[in-house]
């Protein structure tokens, strides 16, 4: 044990004093890593802590060089200040940066440390450093450091997203690691200052030819990251008007005052939603399964949104009719004489004015307040308006079939099935099983009405619906 200390002492002497300063600054900078990161929860936060820091040294040294270069040397670096005591020292610290965050990386954030931009540019950046450093050009590279600039906003920004600015970061990407990269590759070009500055070398200029791609690359990603989030905040202003013009339009609709018989004037309330309005209407067949007709004395009001007052003009769309196929026919037929048999036919002086005209064809009713919701595309505010729009229309057309039903076991499975299919779709299952359940519920409510004749266009068959959706089911 004893040998070995002894060696490794010796070997520690023969070091470079370089090499010692780059290892006592690794040790300060994961000490610093491990006594911030605790006010630091996410991965994301933490790998751009010891970023800041380096960005931070790297800006602070590169001051007394950008100060001789614009006002002394007013852009030529063929006489450009060498002070050693800063810019060995600065670029030593940035070799220890550079291990450090890969060997704290490496345990912390493994993750968001790219294979290109993360372990190779650091193991070519150290080694090439270390070069500069022996030909005694490290006052160009802690010139260069200006650079880091745009780098330590970055940082800030991710650890504290609320003094985010990418107006800000972009000017100074371009301003630096663009504008400023250019003048650097253009004063290292004239063979009069390579022969005074770097002793007829090429190599400053393509060594910056080499950096430009990767910085161009990034500024041009940068770019095409602010175009992509304006354009997704205008989407969201864009879907956001909507949806208010939208609930507008819908107020001002069913707000619309109606006409009453003897003169006075009323106006149609707001739809209440579907989970509730739903078991309400179901729970109004309870007082009504006793009696096999609705007479005036009997009736039990239904929730606003589905109960006219006697003699009171609505304004509907103008009526669309709607075939049947042969299958809802058939099962139209079948079902109209079982609900004959089992309970004499509603007459129309008992009920309300929107029986079978606004109640018709379900299937044909719902579907347009489904449709928007097979589009992939849609936003989450837009699927929950069209969500909310089609539990509206459901609520409408189950209430309309308690409050016309000769029977009230098909009314009740009607409104079940409604929302059973409200649940459905709401829980993003086929669209294609939501339509075969429309279809079911069609034929039910055909079966209603097969032996109710009146002049609204539904004949005794059910043949064809005139069906006058209201302003919800117009989506």
């Amino acid at each position: 044990m004893d040998s070995f200390m002894a060696s490794a002492q010796a070997l520690f002497e023969q070091l470079d004093p370089g090499y010692k300063f780059i290892g006592v600054v690794f040790c300060g900078f994961v000490a610093a890593f491990h006594l911030m990161m605790p006010f630091y929860p996410s991965v994301k936060q933490r790998a751009w802590l010891l970023t800041s820091l380096g960005s931070s040294c790297m800006t602070l040294c590169s001051i007394p060089f950008i100060w001789d270069f614009v006002v002394n040397q007013h852009g030529d670096v063929s006489h450009l200040i060498q002070i050693p005591a800063i810019s060995v020292t600065a670029a030593r610290m940035f070799q220890a940066y550079l291990a450090a965050d890969l060997f704290v990386g490496r345990l912390y954030y493994r993750s968001q440390i790219n294979i290109v931009t993360g372990w190779g540019h650091h193991i070519v950046y150290m080694v090439l450093v270390d070069y500069l450093i022996r030909w005694g050009w490290s006052h160009i590279f802690i010139l260069a450091g200006c650079m880091e600039i745009p780098t330590f906003h970055l940082a800030i920004a991710s650890m504290h997203p609320r003094l985010r600015q990418d107006i800000v970061f972009a000017v100074l990407f371009f301003a630096t690691r663009i504008a400023f990269h250019v003048m650097l590759f253009v004063s290292y070009l004239p063979k009069s200052t390579r022969d005074i500055a770097v002793q007829g070398s090429f190599l400053p200029s393509i060594l910056f030819a080499l950096a430009f791609p990767m910085h161009l690359m990034w500024f041009i990603g940068c770019l095409k990251g602010f175009i992509k989030r304006h354009k997704s905040r205008k989407a969201k202003a864009a879907a956001a008007a909507s949806l208010t013009e939208s609930e507008d339009e819908k107020k001002a609709l069913l707000t619309t005052p109606a006409v009453m018989g003897g003169g006075g004037v009323t106006s149609i309330p707001p739809t209440p939603s579907f989970e509730k309005s739903l078991p309400m209407a179901l729970g109004y067949t309870t007082s009504l399964k006793a009696t096999t007709s609705i007479s005036p004395s009997s009736y039990k009001a239904y929730p606003p949104s589905t109960q006219t007052l006697r003699n009171t003009s609505v304004p509907l769309s103008p009526t669309r009719p709607t075939a049947l196929s042969p299958s809802v026919h058939a099962r139209s037929i079948s079902r109209a004489r079982s609900s004959s048999l089992a309970s004499p036919p509603l007459s129309p002086t008992s009920t309300n004015s929107r029986t079978p005209a606004t109640f018709g064809n379900t299937a044909t009713m719902a579907r347009p307040a489904l449709a928007p919701l097979r589009r992939r595309s849609l936003v989450s505010a837009e699927r929950e308006e069209s969500l909310r729009r089609l539990a509206n229309r459901l609520a409408d057309l189950a209430g309309d079939a308690i409050a016309v039903s000769p029977t009230m076991q098909s009314a009740v499975a009607v409104g079940r099935g409604m929302a059973r299919t409200y649940r459905r779709v709401r829980g993003g299952r086929t669209w294609a099983g939501a339509r075969r359940r429309l279809d079911r519920l069609s034929s039910s409510a055909s079966g209603m009405y097969a032996n109710f004749d009146d002049d609204d266009g539904l004949d005794d068959v059910g043949l064809v619906v005139a069906t006058t959706p209201t302003p919800i089911a117009a989506y």
